[in-house]
């Protein structure tokens, strides 16, 4: 008997805390859209919108190079409300964490093809989630007011973290139809709207960061395909110049780069005495400091291309704009050699 009342109990517990855990998982569930619910934007009403730094589309699948039908709806009224002055800039965020899969780039070609200037066009190539997404449009593009286009079962997940995070938003749903699988995605999005609900209690880093690209400047800054003549070179970084553009580069791009071209000059623009404590073999130091409006003697040609590097990446932004009103049309920026895996002299 004594056994039994053990057992009972024992299976008595466990109800109870099944019953606590899946009633907690409705209640965030709940608590998530009814915070939320009254910044979604309906029926077109633009009118209270004002000061909105940019439209942020989040990701979806893309079907080779086009978008899939819930990201085709997505680009459609991100673009729609651009085209309404809503606001200036559009940062297309989603998945381009592999060479062979490329949200983002589909993204902009889409918008270009619609008429939005490409200038106008950030890509967030690390946009690897929803969380991510919102963070790095507030740390890396500096977004302080936003204006978010999903789909609207996704809008309250995306418009709760961007609350906790700080970030003044607003949602615009994106649904003039049906999707399949649409209930299978509504209830996946119960515990995802449970997860990112955790994740706001900690705020976790994104996978990656990296070097500020403000909302207000040029979205070509994140461009990651550049044509050089005939030939296209492909990076994953923040941006290349060729051509009187800033390109920023990965590491891992910058030594593929360096594989497939001779003809380069790599340029540490740190101070001569950092260079002397240890550089990257072969490069040339030319401190940022001492770039000014007269010729540079150690650089004749201008349409060199030349990498430049720096401790940490944040010189170089500031030494390339220099170099680019000095005339110099090929700059390729890769951050700082604190990040450098080859071999210092």
């Amino acid at each position: 008997m004594k056994k039994k009342s053990v057992l009972k109990k024992v299976v008595m517990i466990g109800l109870i805390l099944i019953i606590t855990f899946v009633l907690m998982i409705f209640i965030i569930n709940w608590y998530v859209k009814a915070s939320t619910s009254n910044q979604i934007i309906e029926n077109d009403d633009y009118s209270n919108f004002n000061d909105i730094d940019c439209i942020l589309v989040l990701g979806a699948g893309v079907w080779g190079n086009s978008p899939s039908p819930m990201l085709e709806d997505r680009l459609l009224e991100g673009i729609k409300l651009y085209q309404s002055g809503v606001a200036n800039k559009i940062i297309m965020t989603g998945d381009h964490g592999r060479k062979e899969y490329d949200e983002v780039n589909v993204m902009k070609d889409f918008a270009i093809d619609k008429g939005v200037p490409s200038e106008d066009i950030f890509m967030d190539h690390a946009g690897f989630s929803t969380y991510e997404s919102i963070y790095r449009a507030r740390d890396i593009f500096e977004a302080k007011k936003v204006i978010i286009v999903t789909q609207k079962y996704h809008l309250y997940r995306a418009l709760y973290i961007a609350n906790q995070l700080g970030v003044e938003a607003y949602g615009v749903g994106a649904d003039p139809r049906q999707y399949v699988g649409q209930s299978m995605r509504e209830l996946r999005e119960i515990l995802a709207r449970n997860k990112d609900f955790v994740k706001c209690i900690f705020k976790p880093e994104p996978t990656y960061l990296g070097d500020v690209i403000p909302i207000s400047g040029n979205g070509n800054l994140t461009n990651d395909k550049v044509s050089n003549d005939d030939e296209t070179i492909e990076v994953k970084g923040s941006a290349i110049t060729v051509n009187n553009e800033v390109i920023h580069v990965t590491m891992e791009d910058i030594e593929q780069i360096m594989q497939e071209n001779e003809n380069y000059i790599i340029l540490d623009v740190r101070t001569l005495e950092e260079y002397n404590e240890g550089h990257i073999p072969n490069a040339i130091c030319i401190p940022n400091e001492t770039i000014g409006d007269k010729e540079i003697a150690e650089l004749p040609n201008k349409d060199q291309l030349l990498l430049v590097y720096c401790r940490s990446g944040r010189r170089i932004k500031e030494a390339a704009e220099k170099l680019l009103k000095l005339g110099y049309t090929n700059i390729i920026e890769f951050g700082g050699i604190i990040d450098w895996k080859g071999e210092i002299e």
